[in-house]
């Protein structure tokens, strides 16, 4: 973990801070961003229009994000010159996906949270991974955010037109899948290369730390704080 020991709070004057976590597929990532019109007293937070991304990096692909995570973000707070105590959010993927990976980046975040006194923001790794692709770009059609469940199942999330920091999570059988999409939709998956759709665009995506940033940014512009995140087990 970075050094968390104890710092004087923020003054309402700092910008407003978030890191977020992705850790339930594969392959973790982690990133920063200011969050324009937060409210720093915890009031309702519908002045947030934004969140401006500053730094996005993904964990080692050769090596468990349990070994990469703490020191990535130690790494992303040097450079930019944040210390730990100026964070007002942290944002965290919540599943579903990879069992260990969602338990040590959900601990990491809540203990992170906790030590500097940050609001922490659950949102949906299908959100994220449907936020991959841009609403306004790809009209007509759903999309459908596809994650592997492992025997022969799959997690998916549908959205319509816009991309919520929640989603309900529907498991389908592998094979059921063709069925279950339709003409004009797009099916978002870091595992598309191995999906059979039917008549839906495949795509290859990965849900992203930058992603849980801005969809995090929409739960605040919301009026939503922050609360505690229980991963999903497979």
């Amino acid at each position: 973990m970075p050094n968390l020991g104890p710092e004087p709070a923020p003054s309402r004057d700092v910008a407003r801070r978030l890191l977020a976590i992705e850790t339930a597929d594969r392959f973790g990532s982690v990133a920063a961003a200011e969050l324009a019109g937060v409210e720093w007293d915890g009031a309702d937070s519908d002045g947030v229009d934004r969140a401006t991304v500053l730094r996005s990096v993904v964990l080692p692909r050769d090596r468990r994000s349990a070994r990469t995570l703490a020191p990535a973000l130690g790494e992303m707070l040097g450079v930019l010159g944040w210390a730990p105590a100026t964070l007002t959010h942290v944002a965290v993927s919540t599943g579903p996906g990879s069992n260990t990976g969602l338990r040590f980046g959900v601990t990491t975040a809540k203990t992170l949270a906790y030590a500097v006194g940050a609001a922490v923001v659950p949102i949906s790794t299908l959100s994220a991974l449907a936020a991959a692709v841009d609403p306004a770009k790809h009209e007509g059609g759903r999309i459908i955010a596809v994650l592997d469940a492992y025997r022969s199942e799959l997690f998916t999330g549908v959205f319509e037109g816009v991309i919520t920091p929640a989603a309900e999570t529907l498991r389908v059988r592998r094979s059921d899948l063709a069925s279950f999409t339709r003409r004009g939709d797009l099916v978002v998956s870091p595992i598309a290369d191995t999906l059979d759709a039917g008549e839906a665009t495949v795509r290859v995506a990965e849900p992203s730390a930058e992603a849980v940033a801005r969809l995090a940014a929409n739960v605040l512009a919301a009026g939503a704080g922050g609360g505690s995140p229980f991963p999903l087990s497979l």
